[in-house]
């Protein structure tokens, strides 16, 4: 019985491993830097709205109102512009560069603890970032970061 418990963890933790690379690899292209063109004024906006989301990202004070306001661009547009080109609202967009920068980091620094990285990402609740980092990945922060070294 104990042999199998092994093996049925052991294949779980397989499974996880490979699940959580799958989704890390299909996140790198989310990151905004790597989606910057040069073009017509639509895409002049979309590289501003891509910059400054890549540059403020770990601000825990941005909101689309900051944004708004730095980059000259409106509500309704930076909205626009981001569910037609990548399929996000504003906060989902914000959401997802963070906790893929945060999956970065906890594969990347055994050392910090989860509070930490965190707020590395402008999160101020490490509660609300647990709930989000598991909805987006499956497991716990903490589970992840175990995962990760074991590879």
């Amino acid at each position: 019985m104990g042999a199998f418990a092994a093996w049925l963890f052991k294949q779980y933790t397989r499974s996880l491993i490979a699940s959580l690379a799958q989704k890390q690899e299909r996140d790198r292209p989310l990151l905004a830097y790597q989606q910057l063109s040069i073009a017509p004024l639509r895409d002049r906006e979309k590289t501003a709205i891509l910059q400054y989301m890549a540059s403020e990202y770990a601000n825990p004070e941005l909101d689309l109102d900051t944004m708004v306001a730095a980059i000259n661009v409106t509500r309704a547009k930076i909205n626009d512009i981001l569910k037609s080109e990548l399929g996000y609202t504003f906060i989902s967009y914000l959401n997802k560069l963070r906790l893929t920068e945060a999956a970065r980091l906890l594969a990347e620094k055994p050392e910090a603890n989860v509070g930490e990285i965190a707020g590395s990402v402008g999160y101020k609740n490490t509660s609300y970032f647990n709930k989000l980092f598991k909805e987006e990945y499956g497991c716990t922060p903490k589970t992840y970061k175990s995962v990760c070294k074991k590879q």
